[in-house]
């Protein structure tokens, strides 16, 4: 019986046509905090075999790729590198972390309404400069949006074109609640 990250590695293979070569490339677009956990995330996992790291600051994405290599000598073999919107070309799967984060965008205060919402417009504008970019590199890619809000954005990301779109809104939502039921 095959393990649910082969099962999950597999769709994303035979999504694209990679299913023969077995390399599985996917790219994050953002080398901040969540950028760099998604990074990390993936290799732990074992799901790529091939990771590119995409960002505006070329030295930031050089440095990420660098601690994290060191670390993904004891994982399985993939390849991480610090890249530019071009290296994308032939991504199963594309994670766009990049965006305004909670604190410079003011959305800090639980109790607001708003919320991340007071994200949005900022965040809107940081993805009309990278999604065409994208779009240019990896059409067919599956994208993933963790940026916050990401349902809104998700929705912004299908008018460039993409056709095959996830967010991971309510999943981070259901994480948070999980983790204020149990109280840690």
């Amino acid at each position: 019986m095959r393990s649910s990250g082969s099962l999950r590695r597999n769709n994303l293979s035979r999504s694209n046509g990679l299913e023969r070569t077995g390399h599985l490339k996917i790219g994050v677009i953002g080398a901040g905090a969540v950028g760099s956990a998604c990074l990390l995330s993936s290799i732990l996992r074992g799901i790529a075999r091939e990771m590119v790291v995409v960002n505006r600051d070329r030295k930031r994405a050089k440095a990420v790729v660098t601690d994290v290599q060191f670390g993904a000598a004891l994982s399985s073999v993939v390849q991480i590198r610090d890249r530019d919107y071009s290296d994308l070309s032939g991504a199963a799967l594309v994670m766009i972390t990049v965006g305004m984060n909670e604190k410079a965008g003011g959305a800090t205060n639980r109790n607001d309404p708003a919320g991340r919402l007071k994200l949005l417009e900022s965040n809107v504008d940081i993805y009309r400069q990278i999604l065409p970019e994208i779009y240019r590199a990896a059409p067919e890619a599956v994208m993933l949006v963790v940026t916050d809000p990401p349902d809104p954005l998700a929705d912004l990301v299908r008018t460039f074109g993409f056709t095959r779109v996830l967010s991971t809104g309510t999943f981070l939502d259901s994480l948070r609640f999980r983790f204020t039921c149990l109280g840690t």
